[in-house]
Parts: C-alpha cells; structure tokens; sequence
C-alpha cells in the first residue's frame, strides 16, 4: 500500500493512552535497545572504528534523544495542559495513563510521573 495509508494507521493513535504492564514492556525493550546501541558504540571507539575522522558521534542514536528536555507544562502534580484538557476521555478519569512528555519516552515511569495517576498498576 502507499505510505499514505502507514501514515493514517499512526494518526489513529490516541493522544491519551491508558498506561498497561504493555506500556512498561515497551519502554523497557526501548531502553534496552537504546543501552545495546550505546554499547555497539562504545566497542567501534574501543576498536578504533570511530574516530575524530570517522563515524559521526551521532551514529547509533537518534538526535532527538540528546536535545530533548522535559516540557515544563507536563510537570508532575500540574493540572494538564487547557489546550489539552478538551480531548481527555472521561473514561480515563482516575486511570494512570501514558507519559505525554517524549522526554520521558524511554525512561520507566515511576507513580509520581504518571499523569492523573490515583493508583499503580
């Protein structure tokens, strides 16, 4: 199919997610795969594969990972955002749910990081 379609399958995505022991397994596998690209890094610089001359640092890490910072309008205990607060569902009142803040995409989430969070999983 086009990438059209690709692109509609992602814009289905909610903006408010409800967070599940599958959202912590794949921030996990995302830490992990960030560790085990750091780590492949790291042994091309203990071999000499990555020099002044060579391969960018950047290499194994995608540039939005360094340059990020957390959004000051997402911090814990604030209320969210009004721009935001139209398309909550209700449903997910009382329901801890994913970290909206991309800082915070590979990082486990503790409960205070949880927005709207009254419980842990």
């Amino acid at each position: 199919m086009s990438s059209g379609d690709e692109q509609s399958d992602e814009e289905t995505v909610p903006l408010f997610r409800p967070f599940t022991k599958e959202s912590l397994a794949a921030i996990e596998a995302r830490i992990t795969e960030l560790n085990a690209r750091k780590a492949e890094r790291e042994r091309l610089k203990a071999e000499g594969e990555i020099g002044p001359d060579g391969v960018p640092e950047h290499y194994s890490i995608p540039h939005h990972e360094d340059r990020l910072e957390p959004d000051p309008g997402l911090e814990v205990g604030m209320p969210l955002p009004r721009a935001l607060a139209p398309d909550f569902p209700p449903e997910l009142i009382a329901t801890p749910i994913e970290d909206l803040d991309k800082y915070y995409e590979n990082e486990r989430v503790s409960q205070t990081r949880c927005l709207l969070c009254l419980y842990s999983l």
